[in-house]
């Protein structure tokens, strides 16, 4: 694997363990080691392209499709700026560090989508 491929694995690896954790599974039932890498080997870049890889069925595309796709394409975290109602909710205060400001995209989803399944 080149550098560009295992800095990929690495960052897919990162992904899994995240959703792994959030979804109190082994990172395994996410995707396999063998997946992550034909992923970062071929780096897709669409939805199509993903599924084709070996392991990536019809309900990993639904369930992690995107976030695999944006964490091949960031380089950096994608941000969103979170407003009042959201920082009193988990108790910050107007003078808390800038830093607790804001969510990342992966936060946000992880979060917000067993809420809106709920609902």
């Amino acid at each position: 694997m080149d550098g560009e491929s295992a800095a990929r694995f690495d960052k897919l690896r990162t992904l899994r363990l995240q959703l792994a954790r959030e979804r109190q599974l082994p990172p395994y039932c996410i995707c396999h080691d063998s997946t992550l890498k034909l992923i970062a080997r071929q780096a897709p870049g669409d939805l199509g392209s993903l599924e084709r890889i070996k392991g990536m069925g019809p309900h990993k595309i639904k369930m992690y499709g995107n976030l695999i796709l944006q964490t091949l394409g960031n380089s950096e975290r994608t941000i969103v700026p979170v407003d009042e109602e959201c920082r009193s909710s988990y108790g910050w205060g107007a003078d808390e560090h800038t830093d607790k400001n804001v969510l990342s995209i992966l936060s946000v989803f992880i979060h917000a989508v067993p809420v809106a399944t709920v609902c």
